[in-house]
């Protein structure tokens, strides 16, 4: 298949996304209206907020992330680091379907970052940070002292363990 009739396609759908100009279009209300009414805001009627959510579902909006994050900076991305020689997948399939269960109705999505026996467990940890990729960090194997807990507590970074970790937090 020729791969320009890909991007082509790629482009044409990317176009056809809705938007909230979209969805202020479809509802006869302006973006800022829509936009307050799709994030519940106390000052947009019930009736208005009805009206906004229904279109939004029939056209299949979806808030665009990128846009969301310039905005908030906020990612709504939870990142589950795993070392990928290691982690049984019996084991891990169960850690996934257990977060995306508490997640399913948040904005929230759940990223896997792997990494190898032959990297620093931290480096991950601290790509996500650096580059702000993820909201929260969910770690597996922790140990007394791990250096990885110690790392985000330090920087204010919402994580959470599987395993233990003694660092004089009770």
């Amino acid at each position: 298949m020729d791969r320009r009739a890909n991007e082509k396609d790629d482009d044409t759908s990317a176009k056809e996304r809705p938007t909230l100009k979209t969805l202020a279009f479809m509802t006869g209300l302006g973006v800022t209206t829509v936009s307050r009414a799709l994030k519940d805001a106390p000052e947009i009627g019930a009736e208005t907020r009805r009206r906004v959510q229904l279109v939004a579902k029939q056209i299949g909006y979806r808030p665009n992330r990128a846009g969301v994050r310039l905005r908030t900076g906020k990612t709504n991305v939870i990142s589950l680091v795993l070392n990928t020689e290691h982690e049984l997948m019996s084991f891990v399939s169960d850690i996934i379907y257990g977060v995306t269960e508490v997640i399913a109705d948040t904005p929230y999505h759940l990223i896997v970052t792997p990494y190898s026996r032959s990297q620093d467990p931290l480096d991950p940890v601290r790509y996500l940070v650096e580059t702000g990729s993820a909201d929260g960090v969910i770690i597996s194997r922790t140990q007394p002292n791990d250096p990885r807990a110690r790392y985000m507590l330090e920087r204010g970074i919402p994580f959470a363990t599987h395993g233990r970790t003694d660092m004089g937090l009770v």
